[in-house]
């Protein structure tokens, strides 16, 4: 007999799992989770302090899409505004700084494991625009799908981290020659391990790549399965304490690349005037949320790391040490580094087409970042 486990939380999603595949829709103030006979499925970095693994599949998540347009009728899909979130960042930011209160129109933050699931999901129609790292827009365009960039957020010291796994202590960037390292094409990780490479000298092939998907990079790295993966912040403490696991020593880590992050945008939702202004509110809360965040870090840090992703106080403020403010860009400020990402990735062999940046982006929300980040939080 199949068992369905039901509960109230914080996020308002549903998880189902069906033969080998695992996916997310939307839903309303309860979460289930159904498992087939003799399957467990993990869910890592919600309110509930359980192992998250979506389990993303391209085919899959367009049946989500359709399944979630077909179960609304079109003046309810033209009212809300869908925003893709990763690890309930924005959302938890949102709440946090209390700006969700702005947002009296119907938005809604469906939660994905990694840039490529978020691409066919807004291929599918299913998000208006969505958080993603440096590359997926990189990589989305590669694929010929122009999501235009309304927003960008950086940085200046990267999240990512190189993390080896425990019994493996790499001293310098030029050790990785040799060694197993995740990778994970069309995620902003992909291009960081590029750079680190490309620091030490090094190629692609001078690694033994395994693919994963972002979901199964702290298992890879708890069993051993890879020597180095590239890892994010709660999981980068978790795994040292809990395992032994070891960030990458060689200061310049921490030196590769800024920390960027995208607000990309499905071309529909752009030519629709009211998803323009709510995008506009959106991003406008968006900004003054981070401005908040920057000015309140241990508030900040209290909700998302120790309440929400149940890490440890000492623990959290080890990940605060650690990061830098956010900082808000136009989209005249953000080009010269997605230029830059554009030609790490060509330069590599991971790009078939070298191509401007600028295409990428439309300046029709600067005003409203300029104006956002200018007042007060």
């Amino acid at each position: 007999m199949n068992r369905v486990l039901t509960s109230q939380a914080k996020s308002e999603e549903f998880y189902t799992r069906e033969s080998a595949l695992e996916i997310l829709i939307p839903t309303k103030s309860i979460v289930v989770l159904y498992i087939p006979p003799k399957e467990f499925v993990e869910i890592e970095g919600g309110a509930h302090d359980m192992k998250r693994r979506t389990l993303f599949q391209a085919a899959f998540v367009g049946a989500v899409a359709a399944f979630w347009s077909g179960a609304s009728s079109a003046a309810d899909t033209a009212s809300k505004l869908v925003v893709a979130d990763q690890s309930e960042l924005v959302r938890n930011l949102l709440e946090a700084s209390g700006q969700k209160k702005s947002l009296d129109f119907n938005i809604e933050f469906p939660n994905f494991a990694g840039g490529p699931a978020i691409l066919e999901a807004i291929r599918a129609g299913a998000l208006d625009i969505a958080y993603v790292g440096d590359t997926p827009p990189i990589q989305a365009r590669a694929s010929g799908t122009l999501l235009p960039i309304v927003g960008t957020f950086t940085r200046e010291v990267a999240q990512y981290r190189l993390t080896s796994r425990p019994g493996l202590v790499i001293n310098k960037l030029s050790e990785l020659k040799g060694k197993k390292v995740s990778y994970v094409e069309g995620s902003g990780r992909q291009v960081f391990l590029i750079e680190a490479l490309n620091r030490a000298g090094l190629k692609l092939s001078d690694v033994e790549l395994v693919n994963l998907r972002v979901a199964d990079l702290p298992d890879a790295i708890r069993s051993g399965t890879v020597d180095v993966a590239v890892l994010q912040e709660p999981h980068v403490t978790r795994l040292v304490k809990q395992v032994g696991a070891s960030p990458v020593l060689d200061p310049e880590e921490r030196k590769l690349l800024p920390s960027t992050s995208y607000f990309y945008a499905r071309p529909e939702a752009l030519a629709d005037p009211v998803k323009v202004e709510e995008i506009k509110r959106f991003l406008t809360a968006f900004v003054r949320a981070g401005k908040w965040s920057n000015e309140h870090e241990k508030d900040w840090a209290k909700f998302y790391f120790s309440d929400f992703q149940r890490v440890s106080p000492e623990d959290t403020d080890a990940i605060l040490k650690g990061q830098s403010p956010l900082i808000f860009q136009t989209s005249a400020e953000a080009i010269p580094h997605h230029q830059k990402l554009i030609d790490i990735l060509y330069q590599a062999g991971s790009l078939k087409e070298q191509f401007d940046a600028k295409g990428s982006f439309v300046d029709t929300f600067d005003a409203t970042i300029e104006q956002a980040r200018e007042g007060g939080s």
